[in-house]
């Protein structure tokens, strides 16, 4: 779905992710958001609620987050499928890890052992953001921990970063 970043403002407002609708293409690749309909569709689907900061993400970068650096995967068609969330279950139950909350893993590195998530308890419209990995050999040992920054937060340093990376030419 290509968006009209001209009348995005008046389709959902955004309270979060500003500096990701005034930066639509990052390097070679433009964002490409999924409709409003598709996240509420989605929400139904899983029974969760996301966060406004999240749902203002899918809805600019949804679909393809463009080269934002955001882990591998990050598209809400892959992470609200049933393969993902077997491979997601599989690797937890093979590092005997489990959560004591709901969480909902927003990118992912599944086969490079790790993803980012936010608390869907945490009752934030911005929620801090958390990650999970593990190394691939035995024993294995996984880590949780805090990136210490809100989902916009960290939106907006895969932005910095990814204009950085343009600036110097890396790509």
């Amino acid at each position: 779905m290509k968006i009209d970043f001209a009348i995005l403002d008046i389709i959902m407002d955004l309270l979060y992710l500003q500096k990701l609708k005034d930066n639509k293409k990052i390097g070679s690749q433009a964002i490409e958001g999924v409709s409003e309909q598709k996240i509420l569709e989605t929400q139904q689907k899983l029974g969760i609620m996301f966060p406004t900061a999240y749902k203002e993400y899918l809805f600019l970068a949804g679909k393809n987050s463009g080269n934002l650096h955001m882990l591998e995967t990050d598209d809400l068609e892959t992470l609200a499928s049933d393969f993902y969330k077997e491979l997601l279950d599989e690797d937890l139950k093979e590092t005997k890890t489990s959560f004591d909350r709901p969480f909902w893993a927003f990118a992912s590195s599944i086969g490079d052992q790790g993803f980012w998530f936010f608390y869907l308890d945490e009752n934030s419209e911005n929620p801090e953001t958390h990650y999970y990995s593990y190394e691939a050999t035995e024993p294995y040992e996984s880590i949780v921990g805090s990136h210490g920054l809100s989902f916009s937060e960290l939106v907006d340093s895969r932005i910095d970063f990814g204009l950085k990376v343009e600036k110097d030419g890396i790509w």
